[in-house]
């Protein structure tokens, strides 16, 4: 549902966010603003109209590294996913050319890109993970530094990769099996986090003491945004989805875990 009027011409609301239409030297575009809060929309948008950039004659290598800075100032980016991410856009930057300048480069270039990883057999999983990655990426040159980048948003929808879901799951016995085999308390810690909590990998790296409810006999795992970071002392952390849940904790290995816990010096640290 749109909701417009928001004393700015062409600031509106959809589903709770805020978006900016305006048109640049005869060129309609609409800005993603991010954000739900109706005066860092506002400043967002007046500062996009005032700006009204047409050109960047920045690299790729170096708007790589921005993207990644402003990521990490977010909290939206764990450690994990730095290096993760960043390795792989770094990897397509010199593909494009080492710094190669971004108000030259073309949607042609996806295309090629793609087709060589074809070529190299990489998986339809792997290929669709650096086709989100890239349109995170070029969706911010859009909605950060305004670019006239729409046309590489477009090639990217226009790729689709068949991944199959993930439906093997570990059984009981299995996990037991795991845990006795378990050569240290650091893997036991791991395994009971990703086979009884459910707990993706980054979330086990990026796991805080402070996560366990021993009394309530739940663990909450939750995002730790950048301010809360910094106020905490805290590295920045943000689950995969965003969606933060409570998972039991199972009587079996409670106590297990809260000796563990108890082992470390900090109780907001990661563990």
């Amino acid at each position: 549902m749109k909701k417009n009027n928001f004393g700015l011409k062409g600031l509106y609301q959809q589903n709770g966010w805020f978006y900016f239409r305006t048109s640049i030297n005869g060129v309609k575009r609409v800005f993603t603003l991010g954000t739900k809060d109706y005066l860092e929309a506002y400043s967002k948008a007046l500062r996009i109209k005032e700006a009204q950039p047409i050109n960047y004659k920045g690299s790729i290598n170096q708007t790589v590294r921005s993207f990644l800075n402003f990521k990490i100032s977010r909290g939206r980016y764990s450690r994990f996913s730095v290096n993760d991410k960043g390795r792989f856009l770094e990897r397509f930057a010199e593909y494009c050319g080492s710094n190669h300048p971004m108000g030259s480069l073309k949607p042609k270039v996806l295309e090629n890109f793609f087709l060589d990883c074809k070529k190299q057999g990489l998986a339809d999983s792997t290929l669709a993970g650096y086709k989100t990655t890239l349109q995170s990426f070029f969706q911010w040159c859009i909605d950060e530094k305004h670019l006239f980048m729409d046309g590489f948003i477009k090639v990217l929808k226009s790729f689709h990769f068949v991944t199959k879901a993930r439906k093997d799951y570990l059984k009981p016995d299995q996990i037991s099996q795991l845990l006795k085999a378990s050569p240290s308390d650091d893997i036991t810690y791991v395994i009971i986090c990703g086979a009884l909590f459910g707990m993706r990998k980054n979330e086990i790296i990026e796991s805080r003491s402070c996560w366990f409810d021993f009394e309530s006999k739940h663990c909450l795992i939750q995002n730790c945004d950048a301010q809360e970071a910094k106020r905490k002392g805290l590295d920045p952390f943000r689950i995969k989805n965003g969606r933060e849940r409570k998972v039991p904790i199972h009587d079996a290995v409670i106590e297990w875990l809260r000796k563990f816990v108890a082992g470390k010096d900090d109780v907001t640290s990661r563990i």
